[in-house]
């Protein structure tokens, strides 16, 4: 199974979604910010990450991701309208989003698609 980087500032978002994901398969890293998510970078298949992030968001991750690791999926997890989102993924040459942070099922699917 593919191994998820999840990134976001909140230690509940980050311990719920290990433990959802990990149920289903997947191997699982988490970062609450940007010098945590470094290392495991290389070694990602998806990176989930928050948009808007304290001191950085989810362009600029997608941005560096990309060149470090340019097979990496990279993915905005977020509760912005949807609109916006598809806004941000396409200024920010991401590979998609997942917009509801609370439907773990729905975030089990789409990881499965990627």
């Amino acid at each position: 199974m593919k191994t998820v980087l999840v990134i976001d500032d909140m230690q509940t978002i980050l311990k719920k979604t290990r433990s959802v994901l990990e149920a289903a398969g997947f191997t699982v890293e988490t970062a609450l910010d940007w010098a945590d998510a470094l290392p495991f970078m290389s070694r990602s298949d998806i990176v989930l990450v928050d948009y808007n992030m304290p001191g950085f968001n989810g362009e600029f991750v997608a941005s560096t991701i990309k060149k470090t690791n340019p097979q990496c999926t990279v993915l905005f997890y977020s509760t912005e309208e949807e609109k916006r989102l598809k806004e941000l993924t396409e200024a920010a040459k991401a590979d998609g989003f997942i917009r509801d942070k609370g439907d773990y099922d729905s975030l089990i699917e789409q990881l499965i698609d990627y």
